[in-house]
C-alpha cells in the first residue's frame, strides 16, 4: 500500500495528524508513538494529552489541576 501524504496502517491511509492507539501520523510518512507531557512539540496531536503550549506538551495532570481549579473558582 503506497500512500501519498499521509501514513498506512492496516491496509488503509489516515492523513497527517490522526491519532489512533496512543500514535498519530507524523509527516514522515509513518505512525509515531506520542509524546509524553514536558517534551518539546509542535502540534497538539503529537502530545499524549493532546495539548502542546509554547512549544512543550502538557502533562494530562497539570490540565487536570487547572480544570479543578477553574471548577472550583467558578463553581
Amino acid at each position: 500500500l503506497i500512500c501519498k501524504d499521509s501514513c498506512p496502517l492496516d491496509g488503509k491511509c489516515y492523513p497527517f495528524g490522526y491519532r489512533k492507539s496512543g500514535e498519530f501520523c507524523s509527516d514522515k510518512g509513518a505512525f509515531v508513538k506520542q509524546l509524553a507531557g514536558d517534551t518539546t512539540c509542535d502540534n497538539n496531536f503529537e502530545c499524549s494529552s493532546n495539548l502542546c503550549i509554547d512549544s512543550q506538551c502538557v502533562s494530562q495532570a497539570l490540565f487536570q489541576k487547572i480544570i479543578d481549579w477553574f471548577s472550583k473558582l467558578f463553581g
